[in-house]
């Protein structure tokens, strides 16, 4: 694509487009995949990075996710001393061995 044919104000234009699109409802998915696609286009577009990554970066900080408390670090108290147990909460059960599934799946 030649220079010529690239406007900057139609890439902050568009930028905004994305960040606004994100921020209305759009699924989960649909902007994982639209950040997706924008990574695999850096390596397309050498003199556009800048637009590419800023569109990826508004994107995710426009999508809206849900509202939660971060975890308190004294959550981890007890298995810094080598407890097994954070404040009545048992540790993680171990995982399963895994069984031969021979004939399922792509493998």
């Amino acid at each position: 694509a030649s220079q010529a044919a690239f406007d900057p104000n139609y890439a902050e234009m568009a930028v905004k487009c994305l960040g606004e699109a994100m921020r209305r409802g759009v699924s989960w998915t649909a902007c994982l995949q639209t950040v997706r696609y924008l990574a695999q286009m850096i390596s397309k577009q050498e003199s556009r990075e800048k637009w590419v990554v800023r569109a990826a970066c508004e994107s995710l900080a426009r999508f809206p996710f849900p509202e939660k408390e971060l975890p308190s670090p004294d959550l981890l108290k007890g298995f810094a001393a080598g407890g097994n147990t954070v404040e009545g909460l048992e540790a993680a059960p171990s995982m399963p061995s895994r069984r031969s599934a021979k004939g399922k799946g792509k493998g």
